[in-house]
């Protein structure tokens, strides 16, 4: 920060509210030129303390939390059946935007459902390993989690 002749506190560089602290202390003296009382030279000043918080604002991505899922079901499981909960939450630490859920593509398709406001995976399709897979696949999903509001650029923030 850096205080200008008229008083003006200013920002003097940049500010990350998830990298550098999320308030400053500043200590602001004034003081006159000085001058000369009853023979002596004399500097009248005075000290103040001011504190600047620090506002996040949206402008991280959602972050996946415990990553990598992954999950064994039994085949002919019912359909409805949760496998597994995803979870994201805003990169923005002081924000808390919520986040919907998507899935963006699963290999094979059509198996698995996704919960928008929860990230509950559950099962979509019936679950019959000889017909789908051979012994070694395994099911890939691809999921996206985003914010509901959008970022400072005016794009929605998202993360696979």
């Amino acid at each position: 920060f850096k205080i200008q002749q008229n008083g003006s506190v200013i920002l003097n560089g940049t500010l990350s509210y998830s990298e550098k602290s999320t308030f400053y202390q500043l200590t602001i003296e004034a003081s006159d030129s000085g001058g000369n009382y009853n023979g002596t030279y004399v500097v009248q000043k005075s000290s103040a303390f001011a504190r600047i918080n620090i506002e996040d604002v949206p402008d991280m991505n959602p972050k996946f939390q415990n990553t990598p899922y992954q999950a064994t079901i039994p085949e002919n499981s019912m359909v409805g059946t949760s496998v597994f909960r995803v979870l994201a939450i805003d990169g923005d630490l002081g924000i808390k935007d919520k986040i919907a859920y998507t899935i963006q593509s699963s290999k094979p398709p059509g198996l698995f459902e996704i919960g928008s406001s929860n990230g509950e995976i559950r099962v979509k399709g019936k679950l019959d390993r000889e017909n789908l897979f051979d012994f070694y696949t395994v099911v890939e999903l691809q999921v996206t989690a985003e914010e509901m509001h959008l970022n400072i650029n005016g794009m929605v923030a998202s993360a696979k």
